[in-house]
């Protein structure tokens, strides 16, 4: 994995957070990374008896010789992502684009995250989607001229069915990437049929009412998703990745592991922020607080 020495030591000890189901795999990264034993998850303290030199030895090769491969073709894997194996889809081309709109027509999720990142021009270059079993990684980039507009406007109607929950953070900035690239979805984004949870704005509206202290209290007003996930989740996380160019190809596979853990994350929150309201409310009364972070492109600050 071609970036994972240069990245902020914090994202290491983040991404040994998200393996803690597989302790034994958790801890060959620890001696990998050289995380401090004063950073090392509790978990994994005593983890040492049981590997010997030969057996990091072994796995620093392997990580080695796959520290160059490329994102820039289709691809299929299964990934774990705090403590959860997923299915991650890489979509370069058009056929593995169409196969991904005939899947999900096919099984409906009910609810998905959404996460874009840009390259320098402030358009979507990529688009992240997750559900509770699946990833997909899908480069707008490499896509953009081989669809025609109403290829695009049909895998946004698709992605953006009534019926379907769609969660993202501070996803304002993501309507404004998306009509920057594609000026012709504006309507599609602008119907209230096809709106948004926003997890910034629900969550700025659980501060101001005081709603947020039946969960965390550690929060504050236009939080990032870093905050919101350290908040609800107890994961650390690091942004390091935001800001590299989308658009220069081929990406790496920490490019890629970042930007879909982004679109995970958000359905993950949602699920502990309404898990957490209902504990403590009527399901009529978490609908209407859920109701509050929903935007569309028209009403989308948050």
């Amino acid at each position: 994995m071609k970036e994972i020495n240069p990245l902020e030591y914090k994202y290491k000890v983040w991404f040994v957070q998200s393996l803690l189901s597989d302790k034994n795999y958790a801890y060959l990264w620890v001696k990998y990374f050289k995380i401090k034993e004063k950073d090392m998850p509790k978990e994994l303290k005593g983890c040492s008896i049981l590997f010997s030199e030969d057996d990091l030895l072994k796995f620093e090769k392997k990580i080695k010789e796959n520290a160059y491969v490329p994102v820039d073709r289709d691809h299929e894997e299964i990934c774990t992502f705090f403590g959860r194996s997923y299915k991650l889809f890489t979509i370069f081309t058009k056929p593995a684009l169409n196969k991904f709109i005939e899947h999900f027509i096919k099984s409906k999720p009910k609810i998905i995250g959404i996460d874009i990142e840009t390259g320098k021009s402030k358009e979507a270059a990529t688009i992240q989607i997750a559900t509770h079993t699946c990833l997909f990684f899908i480069s707008i980039h490499e896509l953009f001229k081989k669809l025609s507009e109403d290829e695009w406007i049909h895998f946004f109607e698709v992605l953006f069915d009534p019926s379907i929950i769609r969660v993202g953070f501070a996803f304002h900035n993501d309507f404004q990437f998306l009509c920057t690239k594609f000026p012709y979805l504006q309507e599609i984004f602008q119907d209230q049929q096809r709106k948004v949870l926003c997890l910034q704005k629900l969550a700025n509206y659980l501060i101001k009412e005081n709603i947020v202290h039946h969960f965390c209290t550690a929060l504050y007003s236009h939080s990032g998703l870093e905050k919101l996930t350290k908040a609800v989740l107890y994961l650390n996380m690091d942004k390091t990745e935001q800001q590299s160019n989308w658009t220069q190809i081929p990406l790496t596979q920490f490019q890629k592991i970042y930007a879909v853990a982004d679109a995970l994350l958000v359905v993950l929150l949602k699920d502990e922020i309404q898990k957490c309201l209902e504990r403590e409310f009527s399901a009529e009364k978490v609908n209407q607080i859920m109701e509050v972070g929903y935007i569309c492109h028209e009403n989308s600050k948050p």
